[in-house]
């Protein structure tokens, strides 16, 4: 019983780990995080979001049922950029200032 209790515990975490949603971290050309940038899911039809960028500039991607295939983001006064999905996390996007 002791043994099941820890594979179910395993697999748990292992179900929440893969649960967990994409991170990005936005930056200046400086390398300073921005916070406060919208961050979007975006699929082939809806736009998910937004989700903002705390003071690391770091933000979870929202959750697309449909997946998401492009990454949003924008904030008023810096160029809005839409990034395909990469294939290792976390996105490292860096916005230039208008």
């Amino acid at each position: 019983m002791r043994h099941f209790v820890r594979l179910l515990a395993i697999a748990f975490l292992l179900f929440l780990v893969g649960c967990a949603s994409p991170k990005v971290v936005v930056k200046d050309v400086l390398g300073n995080p921005i916070p406060e940038v919208l961050i979007y899911s975006v699929s082939l039809s809806i736009d998910v979001g937004p989700a903002k960028t705390d003071a690391r500039g770091e933000a979870r991607v929202p959750s697309n049922i449909q997946g998401t295939h492009w990454v949003d983001v924008s904030k008023p006064g810096y160029s809005s950029v839409r990034v395909e999905v990469p294939s290792s996390w976390p996105l490292t996007i860096t916005l230039e200032e208008l």
